[in-house]
């Protein structure tokens, strides 16, 4: 089978794989290395690449109206901010003392040895989805997280969740202790909501059923991870499952010499642009089709990519009524006696789709002379 090329988007150099992962609940065995590689760098659901005509019982307590740091106003009042936030590294730099790419897999911390931990691996178990791990279905990768210093993260490596399954299980069900309250319950979760007018799906519809049998309540919940960009970590993954993680740089240097690749190096990254370019305008898109059906609208994400949406898309924060909200969690770097790594909530933000399309577009029309001086700068053209 042909594998097509990865397009580099040439604004943000973020990798657009032709064949980018698809939904992964529509589960199908595809073994072929060539084509596993093809789409490692895709997190496993994606809200797609353009608009939708395009897009072929826990009781945890109410989150209240309003957690977290908002800010308002535009991303398009600092032209200079604007710059630096698109100044993405076009290629990570190679670094030998880089510890090992890999964070999670199956669930737990790589370097666990607990009973949970080695019964997840032996039996491709996914903890967050309570079931086989899709993603080794699919592609033959089970990794959850990887760790790295992304352009804002001022040199200093975190733990970025890189399949959207790490958002399912509890994440999930605080979104349904918030909307239904001590009637979570009773709640039916529906995967893969899939429209064909117009042409788009949702990650899950949380529904309440009444004893007519009827739809008495219903939400939808989007769960976002990260995409990688670059040269990717699957010779990391091999060694992990070679058991052999400490020899993890020798499998890059037999995946170089395999490829007949001039450098051998470690080259990969977290796709920061794409959470705005492709979360950022699914956001709105979806959130206005909604909004229209009198559906409310729930996006689950890791806070530090949405701390970069927020200051890309500067939305302010509306108390009541909301059509928009974001429910986020992050790493804690604690760890369960069960191997599992802590990921607690940290934030809910709740806006309007007012608001956010307000902020997605700048709220004012555009300044025709800075952008004709961009334009300019970037033909080569003298004042």
């Amino acid at each position: 089978m042909a594998v097509p090329e990865a397009a580099f988007d040439l604004d943000d150099c973020a990798v657009l794989g032709e064949n980018d992962v698809g939904p992964a609940r529509e589960a199908h065995d595809v073994q072929a290395e060539a084509v596993a590689e093809a789409v490692e760098g895709a997190a496993d659901r994606e809200f797609g690449l353009s608009v939708l005509a395009a897009d072929p019982g826990h009781d945890l307590g109410a989150l209240g109206p309003a957690e977290g740091v908002c800010h308002a106003g535009s991303v398009f009042d600092s032209a200079p901010e604007v710059d630096r936030l698109c100044r993405m590294p076009k290629t990570p730099k190679p670094d030998e003392s880089r510890p090992f790419p890999l964070v999670e897999a199956f669930g737990y911390a790589v370097d666990a040895d607990t009973e949970e931990s080695r019964d997840a691996r032996e039996k491709r178990f996914c903890r967050f989805m309570g079931a086989p791990c899709e993603k080794y279905i699919q592609y033959r990768f089970g990794y959850c997280s990887v760790t790295y210093a992304a352009a804002d993260d001022e040199g200093v490596r975190r733990t970025y969740a890189v399949c959207d399954h790490r958002l399912d299980g509890e994440p999930v069900h605080t979104v349904l202790a918030d909307h239904f309250g001590g009637a979570a319950g009773r709640v039916r979760l529906v995967p893969e909501v899939v429209l064909t007018n117009p042409r788009t799906s949702f990650d899950y519809a949380a529904i309440t059923v009444g004893s007519d049998g009827e739809i008495s309540d219903v939400v939808v919940i989007e769960t976002q991870a990260i995409d990688i960009r670059g040269g990717g970590v699957g010779p990391a993954w091999k060694a992990w499952m070679a058991g052999k993680p400490e020899k993890w740089r020798e499998y890059f240097t037999a995946d170089a010499k395999a490829k007949s690749r001039r450098q051998d190096i470690v080259a990969y990254g977290v796709n920061m642009a794409n959470i705005y370019k492709r979360l950022g305008l699914q956001v709105a898109v979806k959130g206005s089709y909604l909004k229209g059906i009198g559906v409310p609208f729930y996006v689950v994400m890791q806070h530090r990519p949405f701390e970069y949406l927020r200051r890309r898309i500067r939305f302010s924060q509306d108390a009541d009524p909301w059509d928009i909200t974001f429910v986020t969690f992050d790493y804690t770097g604690g760890r369960k006696p069960d191997g599992s790594l802590e990921f607690k909530r940290s934030a809910v933000v709740r806006t309007s789709l007012a608001s956010y399309v307000q902020g997605l577009t700048g709220g004012s029309p555009g300044d025709r002379s800075y952008f004709l001086e961009r334009v300019k700068s970037k033909a080569g053209l003298a004042d």
